[in-house]
């Protein structure tokens, strides 16, 4: 009975954000997989697929889009394993790696990558609210609403995992079906195979951009499957967010915006009748998008920083992010994208070399070390070689880059063997 009333503690206190999730607080796959859907299913994806066909065909675009969605599933993957088999959160898992101080810098690195993307979402439910009632005034302006959208997207995050939960059973399924409707609706009123661009992008930009858009979230996967009964449910979670749903959500981004011949998704929507209902939806869904964003970065800056009370830390997030939206920071999409494509994913490189292939007691991950001077040598190496080589996909050189640098240096200055995650890799640092 003493156990459970500590489990009862920490999942109210903050949602096991300094210590690993307990097996009688494990959810079941069904829910597992709509939380992680969750991400994908929203207006950003919408816009990142129409992003794509400026300078790539619908064929090129497709390649795109599923070949991302196959790096993020294969990479968010793996860490939610870890996380599955730790019961860690993203913020926990980087304290093992990069150490006590040195998580910090990754933590608060990640966490303002989410307040960004908590930015452009609630822009996003800015712009849908004014296109939804042009003269309701100041009220409705992008502005007005993106301060008041905002806020309110903030009081639902402080309801931690059973937030998200709640709100993705509603929003996922009428999201996915607005999808396939706005898709049917777009192909036949046009010929799309027909679409030639107006510029040219390589195939390997785009396949960057597609994995720009979920870079962040497939780093701190582990946030939601540290939840799952196995890794079963962890890897199909992953695949089935990041590579059916994601790359489901981005063509019909990109096809809506060929066949509108418009960029602007809200006003594609309207072009093609949806109307009302369609933008209602979208509300939704940039609300469930932002609770995971809030979600996840107040989860890193509290395990990194255990003396910050949770909820404390999802209302200045949130407050910040929101400022951020009503400033304008949507205007910056696509380079931040491409900035998230190349600088995030190496973290995660660095985070899969340790755990999967570097095996040592939590002790000798953490305790002995407040920093990792190899684990941000790798990190480095990897955004990098993400921003120089100019061959390949820079995403996966990133990712590939940290991963060996990592081994390499953790061989040649520590104690490398066969890789499996110990059973005491579940002893809370803290």
């Amino acid at each position: 009975m003493k156990e459970t009333k500590e489990v009862q503690a920490e999942k109210v206190d903050g949602d096991f954000a300094t210590g690993s999730v307990h097996d009688s607080a494990r959810r079941p796959l069904y829910e597992i997989t709509l939380n992680m859907a969750g991400g994908p299913i929203c207006v950003a994806a919408l816009f990142a697929g129409a992003s794509l066909t400026k300078g790539l065909s619908l064929v090129e675009s497709a390649l795109a889009v599923i070949s991302g969605g196959l790096i993020l599933a294969i990479y968010g993957g793996i860490i939610g394993a870890v996380g599955m088999r730790t019961g860690l959160s993203t913020g926990m898992l980087l304290k093992r790696t990069f150490g006590e101080q040195g998580s910090k810098v990754i933590s608060v690195l990640l966490a303002l990558c989410l307040v960004g993307w908590y930015g452009v979402q609630t822009g996003f439910f800015g712009d849908t609210i004014h296109m939804l009632y042009p003269q309701g005034g100041w009220l409705t302006s992008s502005h007005s609403a993106a301060a008041w959208g905002g806020v309110l997207m903030l009081l639902t995050a402080l309801w931690g995992y059973r937030g998200l939960s709640i709100l993705s059973l509603v929003a996922v399924p009428l999201l996915f079906v607005l999808s396939i409707w706005g898709l049917l609706t777009a192909i036949s009123l046009s010929n799309i195979s027909a679409y030639v661009p107006a510029s040219r992008e390589t195939l390997g930009n785009g396949i960057t951009l597609v994995v720009g858009a979920l870079a962040v979230g497939a780093t701190t996967t582990a946030d939601i499957t540290r939840y799952a009964k196995s890794s079963g449910h962890s890897w199909f979670s992953c695949f089935f967010a990041y590579l059916v749903t994601n790359s489901f959500m981005l063509l019909s981004g990109a096809i809506t915006a060929i066949a509108t011949g418009s960029g602007d998704l809200l006003a594609a929507m309207l072009a093609l009748g949806l109307g009302v209902p369609a933008l209602l939806i979208l509300m939704l869904g940039q609300w469930t998008t932002n609770d995971d964003n809030l979600y996840s970065s107040s989860l890193a800056i509290t395990a990194s920083m255990p003396s910050l009370k949770k909820p404390y830390v999802v209302v200045a997030l949130g407050l910040v992010a929101t400022l951020s939206a009503v400033v304008g920071v949507a205007n910056l999409f696509v380079p931040f994208l491409l900035f998230l494509g190349v600088a995030i994913p190496p973290i995660g490189g660095v985070l899969i070399a340790d755990f999967i292939v570097v095996k040592g007691t939590a002790a000798e991950r953490l305790v002995t070390r407040n920093y990792s001077v190899r684990a941000f040598l790798a990190w480095c190496a990897g955004a990098t070689a993400g921003y120089l080589v100019p061959i390949g996909i820079p995403a996966v050189n990133s990712i590939v880059l940290a991963f060996i640098v990592y081994l390499i240096l953790s061989r040649c200055f520590g104690h490398v063997s066969k890789g499996v995650i110990s059973d005491d890799s579940q002893v809370s640092s803290t």
